[in-house]
């Protein structure tokens, strides 16, 4: 059977005492040491948690960003072509006028340099036939016969080169 003594009791009071003295002295600093260590944690957890919360709007606004950028680069890009094709319109465009220019001066220096070719071989025709006339006729009184013959003479001369002098 089971008998209770006088050491079984003081064993109990003892282990009771140490209990309350533990209780009292350790595990008041033990719980708050863990409690100030669980506060730490969770302070570290929510500061991490409120970093990744500002690290992803950092994203979602860096990839606004960049996407906006890709957007104003192609409006750039497609500024920049219309400026070149219209740039490139308008040279040309010079380019033609000045060759029509210079077309057009070409054709009346052509049309000047024929018109002086012509006097210059009226002028010489003129003084052969006069020449020639002369020497048949050796008479002053004939110029204006020669001159009816040199009209005459430039007149069929032109026709015949398809030209119609007057």
């Amino acid at each position: 059977m089971l008998r209770l003594d006088w050491n079984l009791l003081f064993t109990v009071i003892n282990l009771l005492f140490l209990y309350f003295l533990m209780k009292k002295f350790l595990f008041g600093r033990v719980n708050k040491v863990i409690e100030e260590r669980r506060q730490l944690i969770d302070k570290q957890f929510a500061d991490a948690k409120a970093a990744q919360d500002t690290a992803d709007e950092l994203k979602a606004e860096y990839e606004t960003k960049l996407a906006a950028a890709g957007e104003e680069r192609e409006n750039i890009l497609a500024q920049a072509k219309a400026q070149a094709q219209a740039e490139s319109e308008r040279r040309l465009a010079e380019t033609d006028a000045e060759l029509e220019q210079k077309r057009r001066r070409a054709e009346a220096d052509m049309a000047v340099e024929r018109a002086n070719a012509l006097r210059e071989m009226k002028s010489e025709i003129a003084s052969l036939v006069i020449d020639a006339a002369a020497k048949v006729v050796d008479d002053q009184d004939t110029i204006r016969n020669d001159r009816k013959l040199y009209d005459k003479f430039i007149a069929e001369a032109g026709e015949a080169n398809g030209v119609k002098i007057q």
